[in-house]
């Protein structure tokens, strides 16, 4: 019994912050192997990278507007 005793007192509890850590740590493992997979696959990269990209643009912002340095060439 006190050798059981002893076993438990020399494994003690682990620091809060050394468990913030651990699973900061294991959330980023995660982050990684879905960062491999979608390297591996360079259709999933390309659908991955076009998702990211869209916007909707005003058509309005790509045309002259009064005051522009080339708005007298239209004219």
């Amino acid at each position: 019994m006190r050798a059981l005793q002893a076993g438990c007192k020399a494994v003690a509890p682990a620091p809060q912050g050394t468990i913030r850590i651990e699973q900061e740590l294991a959330g980023r493992r995660a982050d990684k192997r879905g960062l491999e997979v979608l390297l591996a696959s360079p259709p999933s990269m390309k659908r991955q990278v076009s998702a990211r990209h869209e916007h909707g643009h005003d058509a309005t912002q790509f045309t002259f507007k009064s005051g522009d340095a080339y708005d007298g060439a239209w004219e």
